[in-house]
């Protein structure tokens, strides 16, 4: 606990005190709005998602450092790296490679839609995972944003028969202070062919500007009994 506790307060005194960042203004956790990265400037991001099974007690601590730029006009790619913590034990469980393209330039119709494809890979390399989003989302008069992402998933594994997943990610978020404070709801669900779909719903907070930014976000199961829940926190910034 002190170890996440220790690497999540280093990168927000990065993110808050370092000179000459400027990250895009992204006010969810799950769920993506609009964004276009800019030609040349690599964006750092760093999540950390606290998924608990009971109350007070930590299931596992994922960890995710992306690394993104554009690289053309309206279509960046990313790269991130995984990592678990379960007690103290810390494991690497893979990578990510996405690219997202925006469709239209922002604002140039009645909505911002983009297209998002994503491949996971495991050291093993056993396993194979591809995500993809339509991303469809608009701000009004610069403060009410409302976005959409339909999810759908291919997991190719070679010792069994492939398995395909959908979901859809949904948030409003509100501007309540420009530059400074944003508050939304998420709501995510996934479906897996065979199990019982799941539903959470929870709060957003966007704390910082365009420059510098700190989300905190979370995730609570609907229609069970037991607890199941997560509480995530994104940091970013530019190079």
């Amino acid at each position: 606990m002190k170890n996440i506790l220790l690497v999540a307060l280093t990168f927000l005194a990065t993110t808050f005190f370092v000179s000459h960042v400027f990250s895009h203004k992204r006010p969810y956790v799950y769920t993506y709005n609009y964004v276009s990265e800019p030609i040349g400037p690599i964006e750092v991001e760093y999540y950390t998602s606290f998924q608990f099974l009971e109350y007070g007690k930590f299931d596992k601590v994922e960890h995710q450092f992306e690394l993104a730029s554009g690289i053309a006009e309206r279509l960046d790619l990313a790269i991130y790296n995984i990592f678990s913590q379960v007690s103290n034990h810390v494991r690497y469980d893979g990578f990510k490679v996405r690219i997202r393209y925006g469709l239209v330039s922002e604002n140039d119709f009645i909505f911002d839609p983009q297209l998002y494809v994503e491949y996971k890979g495991v050291p093993a390399l056993d396993v194979h995972k591809f995500e993809n989003k339509l991303i469809i989302s608009k701000t009004f008069n610069d403060q009410l944003n409302i976005s959409i992402n339909p999810v759908f998933e291919l997991v190719l594994k070679l010792s069994s028969e492939p398995k395909y997943e959908g979901g859809l990610n949904a948030g409003v978020s509100y501007t309540v202070f420009r530059d400074l404070l944003d508050i939304g709801l998420e709501f995510t669900s996934k479906y897996v062919y065979g199990k019982e779909p799941a539903f959470y719903v929870g709060p957003v907070f966007s704390l910082g500007d365009d420059q510098r930014r700190w989300n905190i976000g979370s995730k609570i199961r609907l229609f069970r009994d037991k607890v199941d829940f997560e509480i995530r926190s994104l940091i970013g910034f530019y190079l």
